[in-house]
């Protein structure tokens, strides 16, 4: 938004007054899995102090959308655009472990860690806590390892019930998730964690090396062949399509 920053924080209070109307007088007593109805106002809110911390470069907007942001995960649990957004701020602060906790409550699974995971495998770097990193990655990793057999059973299921228009479509599925970006990215990441991860003697470390056979002349990895299979739309934006 072209305005100027007090009309900002001028417009974030006001939205903020709208979520907090709309949800004393319409968001009691809502099931666990439901999401406030005036939510969008305070993410909407949220998303203005973000733009406006980076307009300014400073961090107290932020840190004003991540606190308006957890007072709304209290009462609107399920709401995962709040997850989402909270996440980014998380790594923005360089907060590892706020952000791995946010990763966590999102309950990313299944094909979700191909398509979500790089909301949060991306940035661990950033980060610095290695060995933490390494295990996030090992987690998204297994589950690429334990669905390659799912993979193969769902295209011999075609065949034994004649479902034959559904062929193309488990080929497709297999081919993207064999050679997806997220599972390369995660094992590079993960070889990487464990060479600056290295803390016993020269001799220890040298092996370690050896036993990851990491020959640049011999990469068999299809870098063109990769897909990207990230669901880029599933963090909410504002902006202009033009």
């Amino acid at each position: 938004m072209d305005l100027p920053a007090d009309h900002l924080l001028a417009f974030y209070t006001a939205l903020k007054l709208h979520y907090e109307h709309g949800r004393s007088t319409f968001g009691k007593k809502l099931l666990a899995t439901e999401m406030g109805p005036s939510d969008a106002y305070a993410l909407l809110a949220a998303n203005v102090m973000y733009d406006l911390s980076r307009r300014e470069n400073k961090s107290d907007q932020l840190f004003e959308a991540l606190c308006l942001l957890q007072y709304v995960l209290r009462n609107s649990t399920s709401n995962f655009h709040v997850k989402l957004l909270s996440l980014k701020i998380y790594h923005l602060f360089g907060c590892q472990v706020g952000a791995q906790e946010m990763y966590e409550y999102l309950d990313i699974k299944q094909i979700q860690l191909d398509s979500m995971g790089y909301v949060h495998c991306q940035l661990l770097p950033l980060g610095g806590r290695f060995s933490g990193n390494r295990n996030v990655y090992d987690a998204t990793l297994k589950f690429f390892t334990n669905s390659y057999k799912e993979r193969l059973e769902y295209i011999a299921l075609t065949y034994r019930f004649c479902t034959f228009s559904k062929m193309e479509e488990f080929m497709n599925f297999k081919e993207r998730l064999t050679n997806s970006l997220q599972y390369v990215a995660c094992s590079v990441e993960a070889q990487i964690c464990d060479l600056v991860s290295c803390y016993g003697n020269i001799t220890q470390n040298l092996s370690a090396y050896v036993a990851m056979s990491i020959e640049p002349a011999e990469d068999r990895i299809a870098w063109h062949e990769l897909s990207d299979n990230r669901d880029l739309g599933a963090i909410i934006r504002w902006d202009p399509l033009h």
